[in-house]
């Protein structure tokens, strides 16, 4: 493993909101830390402008991200060095059956709360892990008002989420709320 605390010093020069959007210093350093080492496989499913892709492709992962057809078509503009590894699916009515037990670690930052049918995302992060491959989901808590503006479907209760998650057969390892809900699960 990582030393985490050390990483996210030297990371803090690195990163950027321009780079990552809604990824904060805190859920790179988390992801890092439970990724390890290359060589691993990582999807971020709701990539936005593939900046969390590219930068862990930089550190010598094998990293792919899937959203909407036209969010993709934003990533690959931004950056072209990218473009082959970032695919259009929509996250709500697609399955990409080739991606079935193919990863190692899946990121979901800040996406299930922008889905109708959260149950079936929840349920392709199982599809899409091998056996013993680890998530990492950030969402909203039901504390925070629901965003009309961007789209919030929902916000969830700890309670919430760990129901739609253990449902989906997913075994949640660390699930925490501190100013949104956190979540590290596994395939098992």
């Amino acid at each position: 493993m990582v030393d985490i605390v050390e990483w996210a010093r030297h990371q803090e020069r690195i990163f950027t909101n321009e780079q990552f959007g809604v990824a904060s210093i805190r859920d790179i350093t988390c992801i890092m830390g439970l990724l390890g080492k290359p060589p691993k496989k990582v999807l971020d499913m709701g990539c936005n402008d593939g900046g969390v892709v590219k930068k862990i492709r930089e550190l010598g992962f094998e990293a792919y991200g899937v959203d909407l057809a036209s969010v993709i078509d934003k990533a690959k503009a931004k950056y072209p060095e990218i473009k082959n590894y970032l695919y259009p699916l929509n996250l709500e009515t697609e399955v990409a059956e080739d991606f079935e037990n193919k990863f190692d670690f899946i990121l979901a930052l800040e996406v299930i709360e922008h889905l109708i049918n959260d149950q079936k995302f929840l349920n392709d992060i199982y599809l899409y892990l091998k056996e013993g491959g680890l998530f990492y989901l950030t969402t909203r808590s039901d504390k925070t008002p629901v965003s009309v503006e961007r789209a919030h479907f929902r916000h969830y209760s700890i309670q919430d989420l760990r129901k739609k998650v253990e449902s989906s057969k997913l075994k949640i390892e660390e699930l925490k709320e501190e100013d949104g809900l956190f979540l590290i699960g596994k395939k098992v």
